[in-house]
């Protein structure tokens, strides 16, 4: 299926030598499955999964079987492509509303960047569904916290200016990369502890640059350590550049 065929089509397992070297497929005998027909459900040749059919009789699938199966195959992927296009227009909507919401604030806040900061923060972090985080400027030499969101246990360490050691995952915004991943056990840094005492171990954060110049960054911290996905990125940039 793999390399491109159209159906896997096994008359009578039993009698399939592959069978027995696999678990499922010993599996399927104990279940009384002999006739066994495969059919993949692909996207522009990718491979997206499968169909399957059985009998428990030695009876092969005809060509009009067959071609059935194939036809809801296509019908489950047409599904499937649907599904992802509400998703994103939804996805799209949701940004386009929360961004709507942002410049209402900076309209509404006229020389004054706190209820900015926080309402960027606060959809930045509803959208992508991030537990707690913040938001910093940069001078050039440290970095200084102007929001905090869901981050009790850290807000008095966070709310001190600090300047990223040599060896700091940070250097690499500060060297122009478009964000940084980092995983808090593995690194030394003063406010490490109370942060894993939070379990917050994964955190992205983005230096925000205008015509070149370096602002700051902006952090997002899950509740575990997991790896977050382009999509979010891509959400947390969209916010930032408010």
């Amino acid at each position: 299926m793999f390399a491109g065929e159209r159906v896997i089509h096994v008359a009578d397992l039993a009698s399939f030598a592959a069978t027995e070297a696999h678990p499922v497929g010993r599996a399927a005998i104990e279940y009384g499955v002999r006739t066994l027909l495969m059919v993949p459900l692909r996207k522009n040749g990718s491979l997206l999964g499968y169909v399957t059919a059985h009998r428990t009789e030695a009876r092969p699938f005809s060509e009009k079987e067959i071609t059935l199966l194939e036809n809801f195959a296509a019908q489950a992927v047409i599904a499937m492509e649907n599904v992802r296009l509400i998703t994103e227009t939804r996805e799209a909507l949701e940004q386009q509303t929360a961004t709507a919401e942002v410049l209402q604030v900076i309209n509404s806040s006229p020389g004054d960047l706190t209820p900015v900061f926080d309402a960027i923060l606060e959809k930045a972090h509803g959208l992508c569904g991030i537990t707690h985080g913040s938001l910093h400027l940069y001078d050039g030499e440290k970095f200084r916290p102007v929001a905090i969101r869901g981050a009790a246990l850290l807000a008095e360490r966070l709310q001190q200016s600090w300047t990223p050691g040599p060896n700091h995952p940070m250097r690499a915004l500060i060297n122009g990369d478009r964000f940084a991943q980092i995983d808090l056990a593995e690194i030394d840094d003063p406010r490490r502890g109370a942060a894993l005492h939070r379990q917050a171990n994964s955190t992205v954060a983005e230096l925000r640059c205008a015509s070149g110049d370096r602002y700051g960054e902006c952090a997002a911290d899950y509740g575990d350590a997991r790896s977050t996905g382009t999509a979010d990125r891509d959400r947390r940039s969209i916010a930032g550049h408010q």
